[in-house]
C-alpha cells in the first residue's frame, strides 16, 4: 500500500514541531480513500486556531501553540510567507503571556529561525537562534546542556555565511558544554567533534582537524551504540579525505579507506578499530 500523505505530515510536523495540539487532525483516518488528507489537516488546524482566538484571553498560551502548529504544517507545505507570519504571532502571543515557559519560547524562535533560514534569510536565522541562546543562558545558565544545540545552530548558519572561524569557535564551546555534561568519552560528542573537523579542514587548518577527528573516530571506536558504526564510516571517509590533501599523508589515506571498505562490510559488533597502527 501507498503511504497516504497524511501521515507523512505527521511525520515531518512531529519532527519539526513536536507534538501535534489538534485533536481532529490526531483522529483523522488518513487511510480512507474519500478524502483529501492535506486540505483535512489544514481545516483542523485552522479550527484549532480559531478555537484557540475565542479561548480565555488569560490563557494565551494555547493560542500561541495552535499558531505554531499551523505555522509548522504552512512550511511543511513550503508556504512559508503564512508560517512566518503565524509564528511570528506565535512568539508574540507567547511573550506576551504571564509565566510564559522559556522553554517553549526557545522552541518557537527554532521553528521561526528554520523557516528564515529555508528562505535564504540567514541574518533572521541567526537573530533567532541569537535569542534563543540568551534566553536558555539567563533561565538555566552559561553551561546548560540545552544551549549546546544553539550553539550547534548558529554555527551552521556561520558556517553556510563563510564565517569558518566563528563557526568553529561555536562547535569548541558546544563540545566542552557537552564533555562536562556527558563526560569526556561520551559518544554524544561524537557528531560535534565531525562538525568542527569539517569546519577546521574547510578553513585550512590541518592539525586541528585531524584532532577532532582522531578523538571523534576514538569515541566511535569505543561505543557499543549501533549508530555509532555509521558515524565511524563518516569519520573515516572525512579523515581519510583530510589525508590524502596532505603532503606525505597519502599512504595513510589509503589504509583508512581501506578500513573503512572493510568496516562496511563487518556484522555489527565487529572489532571496529580504525585508525592507523
Amino acid at each position: 500500500m501507498v503511504a497516504m500523505p497524511g501521515i507523512r505530515i505527521l511525520l515531518r510536523l512531529a519532527a519539526f514541531g513536536g507534538a501535534l495540539a489538534a485533536p481532529a487532525l490526531l483522529a483523522a483516518d488518513f487511510h480512507s480513500p474519500d478524502h483529501d488528507p492535506v486540505a483535512e489537516a489544514e481545516e483542523a488546524l485552522t479550527a484549532a486556531v480559531e478555537r484557540a482566538e475565542h479561548a480565555d484571553p488569560a490563557h494565551p498560551t494555547a493560542l500561541a501553540t495552535s499558531l505554531r502548529n499551523l505555522g509548522v504544517f504552512y512550511h511543511t507545505r513550503e508556504r512559508r510567507a503564512e508560517a512566518r507570519a503565524l509564528l511570528e504571532r506565535a512568539l508574540a502571543v507567547q511573550e506576551r503571556a504571564d509565566g510564559a515557559d522559556p522553554l517553549e519560547t526557545v522552541t518557537l524562535l527554532y521553528d521561526l529561525a528554520m523557516v528564515y533560514a529555508a528562505d535564504g534569510d540567514d541574518r533572521a536565522a541567526r537573530k533567532a537562534y541569537e535569542r534563543a541562546l540568551r534566553l536558555q543562558r539567563r533561565a538555566f545558565g552559561p553551561d546548560d546542556v540545552r544551549t549546546a544545540r544553539t550553539l550547534n545552530n548558529l554555527a551552521t548558519l556561520y558556517a553556510r555565511q563563510g564565517k569558518l572561524r566563528r563557526a568553529a569557535r561555536l562547535h569548541e564551546r558546544e563540545i566542552e558544554i557537552l564533555a562536562r555534561a556527558f563526560g569526556e568519552d561520551s559518544i554524544r560528542l561524537v557528531s560535534a567533534l565531525e562538525r568542527l573537523a569539517r569546519i577546521h579542514s574547510e578553513r585550512g587548518d590541518a592539525a586541528r582537524a585531524e584532532s577532532a577527528y582522531r578523538r571523534a573516530i576514538t569515541l566511535a571506536e569505543e561505543s557499543d551504540a549501533p549508530a555509532s558504526e555509521r558515524r565511524l564510516l563518516s569519520l573515516l571517509e572525512g579523515y581519510a579525505a583530510l589525508l590524502g590533501r596532505l603532503p606525505d599523508r597519502e599512504h595513510e589515506a589509503e589504509l583508512l579507506a581501506l578500513r573503512a571498505a572493510e568496516l562496511g562490510d563487518r556484522p555489527l559488533g565487529a572489532d571496529r578499530r580504525a585508525l592507523p597502527d
